[in-house]
């Protein structure tokens, strides 16, 4: 969307940097507008004291000064909760990101409201310190170490907030001698590039990213040129 009407994107990592350094050279190299998916609140308030044309694509902006464009991360909850359900599980756990974003916040919340739909408790939740499959095999490990049949911890099934968490999971399971799965469902959230390629191929939430990007794209491209037109 951007780059056929004329604009060039510059891609920046924001991690470990702080909001107003990265705001501070934004504005140095002269951006004339931010797609900003960090879901930072810090990172969005510097972009907007800044005055800098934004659109966010990980959260919402409750405050109204942005516009945004995010998937529905109730409706992708509610469809990874309601195939477990459907497969017989009735003891599953959550595997969360870090909860330091919204939409990290969101994604556990969600889960969590879709298991109570069905009347159910989590039986367990693991929040892993990244969003990276390394990280999702640290979560897990314990509880699957705890995991006794028909014990307070026992699961059969886990509810990943993302697709490399999920991996992560595959891995904590394949260690603790377990199948998936025979043993342990594993669901993703995102649909992530070769998550068909893992063995077993991963079930995964579609989330629209493609579709997302090119309408945060239009809708930037629209304000920064009626900022132009004014």
């Amino acid at each position: 969307a951007i780059v056929s009407r004329g604009f060039f994107p510059l891609v920046v990592s924001t991690r470990a940097t702080p909001a107003k350094a990265v705001v501070d050279r934004l504005l140095w190299q002269r951006v004339e507008g931010v797609v900003d998916a960090s879901g930072d609140a810090d990172m969005a308030r510097a972009l907007a004291k800044a005055g800098v044309p934004t659109v966010l694509t990980a959260r919402a902006d409750p405050e109204g000064l942005f516009s945004s464009v995010h998937a529905d991360r109730e409706c992708a909850a509610n469809l990874a909760i309601d195939h477990l359900y459907a497969l017989g599980h009735r003891a599953i756990a959550v595997l969360a990101s870090p909860q330091d974003i919204q939409l990290s916040i969101d994604r556990l919340n969600f889960c969590l409201a879709a298991l109570a739909r069905h009347g159910l408790q989590p039986a367990a939740v693991a929040i892993a310190d990244a969003s990276t499959r390394d990280a999702g095999l640290r979560a897990l490990e314990p509880l699957l170490a705890r995991r006794a049949p028909q014990g307070p911890h026992h699961f059969t099934a886990v509810c990943a907030a993302n697709d490399l968490l999920a991996l992560g999971a595959y891995e904590a399971a394949r260690k603790a001698g377990l199948t998936v799965p025979h043993d342990v469902s594993v669901v993703g959230q995102n649909d992530m590039l070769m998550a068909d390629l893992v063995s077993p191929p991963l079930t995964t939430v579609r989330l629209q990213h493609y579709d997302m990007g090119r309408q945060a794209g239009d809708l930037l491209i629209e304000e920064i040129e009626a900022r132009l037109s004014n």
